[in-house]
This record gives structure tokens, C-alpha cells and sequence, in this order.
């Protein structure tokens, strides 16, 4: 009986720790601005940002890479639930799935781990908040 009240908690627990994080979204300005990494593509090393917004209670995505010559491209598609993230960009056959991580508080969101598939690669990509 002890046992199953301390799993019921934990699942309480857990839920209320995703629950915050993903309203942290909608509710923090700063967490839903411009996220940047590189790209790595065998030696080609290039900087990608993705501009996370809402718009009329939906998200909105758009991204830039100069190197790839994409200057503001809208998502067709964002998808947000529980601090996992699926973008897609079908105009250069993307599809970006990703997991934001907390800083120790819990309160906000310092990186953005994700899988850029592109034409059937996937190559993994660390974003953390634009400065």
C-alpha cells in the first residue's frame, strides 16, 4: 500500500513539474523567443535559429539560417505537449523533434535538445535562448 501511494505521488509529482514547464511556454516571453544552435552536417558547421511565438492561442514557428539561405520560413505545423516540441517545414522536407530542458528551478527553459530530419538524415542539435 505504501508502495502505490508513492508512485500515485511521483505521477502527481511529475505531471505537475510538466504541467508548469509547458505553461511556462505560453505564459514567459523569453521562452518562447529565438532559439540557436549548429548544425553539424559531416564538416559543414552552420548556425540555425528557430523563432518560437503564439499567434490567436496557437504556436507559431519560424526559421532562419543564412547559410542555408532560409530567411524567416514559416512552420506549417508546431506542436507542443509536455515540453516535447515537433516542427514541420514540409518546403525543405524538415521535421525537427525536440525536448526542452529546465534549469535546476524548474522555472524556466535554458536548451532545447532535438533531431533535425531532413531527406531521410537525422542529425542531432542542441539549441539554447538567443542572447
Amino acid at each position: 500500500m505504501r508502495s502505490l501511494a508513492l508512485v500515485l505521488f511521483l505521477a502527481v509529482s511529475c505531471g505537475a513539474v510538466s504541467q508548469t514547464l509547458a505553461q511556462t511556454l505560453s505564459e514567459d516571453p523569453s521562452a518562447l523567443g529565438i532559439w540557436e544552435g549548429q548544425l553539424v552536417f559531416g564538416r559543414t558547421d552552420m548556425t540555425v535559429e528557430f523563432t518560437l511565438g503564439m499567434q490567436n492561442g496557437a504556436y507559431t514557428a519560424i526559421i532562419t539560417s543564412t547559410a542555408m539561405g532560409i530567411y524567416g520560413m514559416p512552420a506549417d505545423s508546431v506542436t507542443i505537449d509536455n515540453a516535447k516540441i515537433e516542427m514541420r517545414f514540409p518546403a525543405i522536407d524538415l521535421v525537427f523533434n525536440g525536448d526542452f530542458r529546465a534549469d535546476e528551478s524548474g522555472s524556466a527553459y535554458v536548451r532545447l535538445d532535438g533531431d533535425w530530419f531532413q531527406e531521410a538524415e537525422m542529425v542531432p542539435i542542441s539549441l539554447t535562448p538567443a542572447e
